[in-house]
This record gives structure tokens, sequence and C-alpha cells, in this order.
């Protein structure tokens, strides 16, 4: 999970740690570090979505 306005740990970040590490997929929140605060329907939805 990306989060692209995330000020705690940037998006630049986020995207080397995850070409790093072996994931099945990815998605970008519009959101801060905190999704679960900021929008957890999309959380839920995304998850979801990567579930499938």
């Amino acid at each position: 999970m990306h989060t692209s306005k995330d000020q705690v740990i940037s998006p630049a970040f986020q995207a080397r740690t995850v070409a790093a590490t072996p994931v099945r997929s990815a998605t970008t929140l519009a959101t801060g570090h905190t999704p679960f605060l900021t929008d957890p329907a999309g959380l839920v939805k995304a998850i979801e979505d990567a579930a499938r």
C-alpha cells in the first residue's frame, strides 16, 4: 500500500521498499501515513481488491 501524501515515509522511499520486496500487487491511496483513519473505506476496498 502506497500513500501518496505521506509525510512520514516518502512516496519515493515507499517505491524503493516495494521494488526490493516481493509483492503480489501494490496500490496507491491519496492519503497520508494513516489511511486507516483518513480513508478507511478506500483502504478496505484496496485490501479486498488485492485479496481477489
